[in-house]
């Protein structure tokens, strides 16, 4: 969590001056007696106090809420990249109807494709903006996808061929 969520919200000087000017009937600045005006300063602040933990306790409960529902959106469009592509050292490789995986990493990340810059270096992505990085080089391209799972020939490229 954030710094921001864990501390009282801060209230401008206008707007505190404001509230302050629309309780003065409320609390009666124009009491005789001291004691019950001191009583009802003293209530405001409680209640001031209640509400300012309220708020920071609503800031905390929306912030995992967010967390929470950008990983379910996460989840749901994991599960259906993973129909789709399969991760492996960090990219990701699209199988092929005809069985097999197509030989140009992806992005994990961003999903664009990634590149090798001559074959000493790690493939990398080609959006400057994600700058990901698979684990491993060029020249191992061959070896790494020999790693994969098997992809077995989906029944409509049966049908195609």
């Amino acid at each position: 969590m954030t710094e921001a969520a864990n501390e009282a919200p801060k209230i401008e000087w206008q707007r505190l001056l404001a509230v302050v000017a629309s309780l003065r009937p409320t609390i009666g600045f124009t009491a005789p007696d001291a004691a019950e005006t001191n009583q009802r300063i003293a209530f405001v602040e409680a209640q001031l106090q209640l509400i300012l933990a309220d708020i920071v306790k609503l800031q905390k409960e929306n912030s995992a809420l967010k967390e929470q529902r950008a990983k379910m959106q996460l989840g749901g469009t994991s599960q259906q990249q993973s129909a789709e592509f399969v991760e492996h050292r960090g990219a990701l490789f699209k199988r092929l109807p005809s069985g097999g995986y197509l030989d140009s990493p992806t992005c994990p990340v961003c999903h664009s494709a990634m590149s090798a810059f001559h074959e000493l270096f790690p493939f990398e992505c080609g959006k400057p903006s994600c700058g990901q990085k698979a684990g491993f080089k060029g020249e191992d391209l061959k070896r790494v996808m020999s790693e994969l799972p098997p992809n077995p020939v989906t029944p409509r490229a049966r049908l195609v061929e």
